[in-house]
């Protein structure tokens, strides 16, 4: 249940006018989608797909670093590339950063729709504390590997290779999979576990005709529909020489090191498009950035702003209904816009998805670089099995647009930005005063600024960040550790004093 998060922050590019996410921590796990070869700052591309995919590891190695841990902890990462000779071109990088096979997190590389201009997307999973093992089936070669690490363990895309032979069996679609199926079994069992510990299994085919054979296999292999892993069947680039390859992520029971998350992908448009629109890890479900685009064929879905913000919302809530979520279970909406000139837009859908004021969740805006004819984005958190969100607010303090201030949803607290209701003072004051009211917001859900686990600072000028920091140290409890303190330097408009959102845990 929702309980079980102990630990959940962001991480940002180091310059503090980068406004986006790079990715997520998310208690051990550190989570990434759509990470792009692009400048954080201005948006624009690296040179050609080998400087796009140097810049993207370089936005991974911080990631890791950022959440507290290294490179060594990355797991698992699959890059898209627009075209399949690209495929190849990726390794370069990828194997000078990670030169020892032995110990390489696992890769992919799978062909998709990417935005104009990029060439290479990459996701991401890390493990903090973890230690990669790679684990081969003897006498059959993966050029990926199998890793484990913690109690977390993915393949990468498993092939029906005889154990004997190590060629692929004869005998077509079904024959290839009843034999993948045995090697992931073969894979889980080496790793220390069993089929029972397989939470998602995906599955490729170079077209449709392959998935009915396939999905009959499965169910064969998994009779029991409330113990099955959560099957993905997806259409993209396989080698001539097979019919179907399949990728498992497993979870093994805990031991002594790193504990990993349930996690488990989630496609809005499994029949047309490879790429997750995010991911559900342990009970967060969370997706990067939704974009107003077709979901299958990544075509832009309108032109002109208002087509497009049909389009976004209705990306939000596909998302959710693919989770089993609705509007209830959203924890925080995040609009990033090129500019915020038609911010107030967002608010009719809003107020109609809904219009109890007590009951919405956080919501704010961000300006932030998009790919180009993108005119908006869309961060969302969802969790699954919270119940019902208490809405929570701070006592004279309250926003123009229809939002809460914070929201309470399982155990985490998340907010739009807070303010501080008045613009008396100087920056010392109004800091004190916007921490002061960060602080009665949690009372208000019944803790304090003890529970906060980030805070992300909204300045006019990145020199303010000094005051941020000595007034966030003055509300941490003695002898506990500080939360996460991210300054991002944009224009809000104002004096460009301090304006904070929040995440914490009660």
């Amino acid at each position: 249940m929702a309980e079980s998060l102990r630990q959940f922050f962001e991480v940002y590019p180091a310059d503090p006018r980068g406004t986006r996410p790079l990715g997520m921590r998310i208690n051990d796990v550190v989570y990434a989608n759509g990470l792009a070869g692009v400048d954080p700052v201005t948006g624009v591309p690296a040179r050609g797909i080998e400087g796009q995919m140097w810049l993207i590891l370089s936005h991974l190695r911080r990631l890791m670093e950022a959440s507290g841990g290294s490179l060594d902890g990355v797991v698992r990462c699959a890059a898209y590339v627009t075209n399949i000779e690209d495929r190849e071109t990726i390794y370069g990088p990828w194997e000078t950063l990670f030169p020892d096979a032995s110990d390489r997190p696992g890769l992919k590389a799978l062909i998709t729709p990417l935005p104009e201009g990029h060439l290479v997307h990459l996701d991401a999973f890390g493990l903090i504390g973890g230690k990669r093992t790679r684990i081969d089936i003897p006498n059959v070669h993966a050029r990926d590997p199998a890793v484990l690490a913690g109690n977390v363990f993915f393949t990468s895309r498993c092939h029906g290779n005889d154990h004997t032979t190590g060629q692929i069996v004869e005998g077509g679609v079904e024959a290839e999979a009843r034999q993948t199926l045995e090697n992931l079994a073969t894979l889980v069992g080496l790793a220390g576990g069993s089929e029972e510990n397989i939470v998602q299994l995906n599955m490729f085919g170079r077209d449709d005709s392959y998935k009915e054979v396939a999905r009959r296999v499965f169910e064969e292999r998994f009779p029991d529909p409330a113990t099955r892993p959560v099957l993905h069947q997806l259409v993209n680039v396989v080698s001539s020489r097979m019919n179907v390859a399949i990728e498992m992520m497993a979870l093994l029971p805990e031991g002594d090191g790193p504990s990993g998350e349930r996690f488990v992908e989630v496609y809005s448009c499994e029949e047309g498009n490879a790429k997750p629109a995010g991911a559900c890890i342990g009970d967060v479900a969370v997706a990067p950035l939704l974009e107003p685009v077709d979901p299958c064929s990544g075509a832009l879905a309108a032109a002109d702003f208002d087509g497009q913000l049909a389009a976004m919302f209705e990306q939000v809530r596909r998302f959710l209904s693919v989770n089993g979520l609705g509007l209830d279970d959203m924890a925080r909406f995040t609009h990033f816009l090129p500019e915020l000139s038609e911010r107030l837009k967002f608010n009719p859908p809003w107020i109609e998805w809904y219009p109890d004021p007590d009951d919405r969740p956080p919501h704010k805006y961000v300006p932030s670089t998009l790919p180009s004819g993108v005119l908006m984005g869309a961060n969302v958190i969802a969790m699954v099995g919270a119940g019902k969100r208490k809405c929570l607010e701070v006592p004279g303090v309250v926003h123009n647009d229809p939002m809460s201030m914070g929201a309470l949803t399982g155990n985490l607290v998340t907010s739009s930005r807070v303010v501080t209701g008045s613009r008396e003072g100087g920056l010392a004051e109004q800091t004190a005063r916007v921490f002061a009211n960060v602080d009665a917001m949690f009372r208000d859900g019944g803790g304090s600024f003890a529970n906060v686990t980030q805070v992300t600072a909204f300045v006019g000028d990145a020199a303010f960040g000094a005051e941020v920091h000595r007034a966030m140290l003055a509300l941490t409890p003695e002898g506990q550790r500080p939360p996460v303190l991210h300054i991002l330097e944009t224009n809000l408009g104002g004096n460009g004093y301090p304006r904070l959102e929040v995440l914490g845990l009660m």
